[in-house]
This record gives structure tokens, sequence and C-alpha cells, in this order.
């Protein structure tokens, strides 16, 4: 018997989004199961004008109920995970080898998933367990909740030249803080749920802790973000919940200033495994803002792969155009020119890098640049051209 597959999802005043991800679940998933938890505009309508099954819920602040009421409703083997701000990239000539592997292996599968950075000019992959069987699956967490299938948490992995998700729900800036700050404020309110319960687990808690500080990271209350992320390494230390937390106080620290702190932090990083590349990019931000930029070039240059200890590979454009600002940091507008035009060419790192560009070539004619840029042929060329010559 041929394995069923539901596309499953909570939505809320998705309208603009939602025909793109539901239309790419065409010929991949059996049924679409819809939770809106509460939209005042066509969500519901255009749902069902597409075909989905469509639960007319309520909003709790708590993600995983939602998701978990949607799951109710589904009726077939295994379910796909996705938001509306989300579509699927499907081989359908390959589906058929994938379903009939679902039922002999693992209950959850992570399925890679393609995010834009928020100004668009980069991007992030990682695995993210959305493809589990339906039976004993349950969502836990009141936000970045998570599933599990009988106890399994730790996914395998879904070949992503099958199937694959892409997302672009973080490329509006404003859009992204808001999101981040209803998620610190869901966070805090759990976190302090989790406190009032004794059953609580040390994991649990710095799992929760670890979110939090993710969110307020992402609105700029970085002083609170470090607490979060302190208090999650002290309560796991040593597990991979900790290194991650690391990871993101190292982050933190960059931004607040405490350079020497983000040192540390990266060797204790390196120690516990995670890719020494990742390491000298957080030591070399550090060291080329704390008056070391010649040693930070050297780091840079070495990295070809950044990898962070939660699986997200990054695209190479930050790397590169940090390396620019640290070798004009040395002096060398030169090399720094060359740097951020590859950032800028081959990466996309375009938006309000021209005047830049400019001043670091002199005072020469602007059409020797131009000529350099239409040269390199890069995916970016022409976006690259016309910022320069608006810089003016």
């Amino acid at each position: 018997m041929d394995v069923r597959i539901a596309g499953c999802l909570i939505v809320k005043d998705a309208e603009h989004t939602l025909r793109r991800c539901l239309g790419s679940l065409d010929g991949v998933v059996d049924e679409i199961v819809v939770y809106d938890t509460g939209s005042s505009d066509a969500t519901v309508d255009l749902a069902r004008s597409l075909g989905a099954i469509v639960l007319e819920g309520y909003w709790d602040d708590d993600f995983a109920r939602a998701r978990n009421a949607a799951l109710a409703a589904v009726t077939s083997d295994w379910v796909l995970s996705i938001d509306a701000d989300e579509w699927l990239e499907a081989d359908l000539d390959r589906l058929p080898q994938l379903r009939a592997s679902l039922n002999s292996g693992p209950a959850v599968l992570g399925v890679q998933r393609f995010d834009l950075t928020a100004d668009g000019s980069g991007w992030c992959r990682f695995n993210t367990p959305r493809l589990f069987r339906r039976h004993g699956a349950a969502w836990s967490g009141r936000v970045h909740e998570s599933v599990e299938v009988d106890g399994t948490t730790i996914p395998g992995r879904c070949d992503p030249g099958v199937l694959r998700l892409a997302h672009d729900g973080y490329v509006d800036e404003a859009e992204a803080r808001a999101k981040a700050r209803r998620n610190a404020a869901i966070g805090a309110a759990e976190i302090e749920q989790l406190r009032s319960d004794p059953t609580t687990s040390a994991p649990r808690l710095a799992r929760a802790l670890l979110d939090l500080g993710r969110s307020l990271a992402s609105v700029k209350e970085q002083a609170s973000a470090v607490t979060a992320f302190e208090q999650a390494r002290a309560l796991v230390p040593g597990s991979p919940t900790a290194v991650r937390a690391g990871d993101h106080l190292a982050r933190a620290l960059l931004v607040s200033g405490d350079f020497v702190r983000v040192g540390e932090l990266a060797a204790e990083l390196r120690a516990a495994g995670t890719d020494p590349r990742y390491c000298d990019w957080l030591l070399a931000q550090a060291l080329a803002q704390s008056g070391e930029p010649k040693r930070a070039v050297e780091l840079l240059a070495g990295i070809d792969e950044l990898t962070d200890p939660s699986g997200h590979t990054y695209d190479l454009g930050a790397v590169v155009e940090f390396r620019a600002l640290a070798r004009a940091l040395s002096d060398d507008l030169d090399g720094a020119l060359r740097d951020l035009l590859v950032a800028m060419v081959g990466h996309g790192r375009i938006s309000g890098r021209g005047n830049l560009a400019r001043q670091w070539w002199g005072p020469r004619p602007v059409d020797g640049l131009i000529i350099a840029v239409r040269h390199s042929g890069g995916p970016f060329a022409a976006d690259t051209e016309h910022e320069l010559r608006a810089a003016g």
C-alpha cells in the first residue's frame, strides 16, 4: 500500500503567500490540513478554494498547541509540516522512491530549508525535522516548537534533491523584528511556566532559555540575551545545547563589544568540536574590532565554508565583505576593494555598498571600476554597476 502524506500548517493572515505555499504541494501530498489561528484577511477562503481542509481555530501564544490541533485532523500516514512563508521544491520523478522508503526508515526526517537572509543578499541552509510519521507524533514548546514521534527527536535526513524547503519570511526586516518580539514575549512566559513546574528538567529549561536568548538578540536586547545564554550554559554544561548557547553568546558579545570574551568562547567552541573555520570566523570578527585586523585577514582567508554548531551553513558573502573591512583597517585599500567587489558581484551584498567602493577606488575615473565589474562575470554584476553609478 502506498504511503500517504499530508501537508500540515498553521496560518494567520497569510493570503499573500499561501497560494505559493499550497501550490508547491501539488503532486507531493495527498491531503492538506490548515489550522487558522484567527485571520482577518482572505486566508480561510483562499485555503478552502485551493483544496485544503481548514480548521478555524484560535491563537493563545502556543505554537505547539496549534500544530497539534492541526495534526489531530490529519488522516495520512506521514506529515509534511510547512509554514505559509515557505514553499516546497520537489523532484516528482523521485518522490515515489521516497514514499516507498518511509516506513522502513526513521520516524522523523530532517528536510533541508534554504533561507534568504534579512537583507536578501545572502542565504542559510539547514536541516529541520519536518517529515514525520503521524502515529505517535506530538509537538512541544510554546515557541521554537519541536516535534517528536514516540520519543524520537533526532531525525534522519531527507535527500534535498528529492524534497527541500525554501523560506523568505525574514527578508522584510520590520516583519522579522515583529516576529522576534512576539517570540521573545512568548518565550519569557514559557520560561516562567517551566520554572514554576517542579517536574521541568534542566535540558528542557535550557532549550527554552536558548530560544529566548535568540529572540532577544534579534530585537537588539543584547544584555538580556547574554543572561539567557549564560543561564542555558550553566544548566547543561558540555551538552549540545550548551555549545549552541555558547555560539549565540559569542555573537551577542560581538555586538556589545566584549571581544576578549568572544575569543575565549571561540576557543571553547573549538575544543567542543565546532568546525574550526566557524571558530575562526568568530575570532576574526573580535580581532578586527579590537585592533588586530591583519590577524583577522589571515584567519578569514582560510574560511571556505561557514557552518555553525546548530548545523546552519551560511553564504560566504558575509565573510568576504568582512575581510574587505579588515583589509581596509590594515590600510590595504586595493585588497579591500577587490574583496568588496567579490561580495557585491558574486554574493549580492550590494545595497549601500556603492559609496564605500567609490571611496576605496579613490580619485580614479569610475569608468575603470565599472569595466572591472562588467568583466567579472558575476551573477550580480548589473546590479552592482547600478549601485556604483547611483553612489555619485
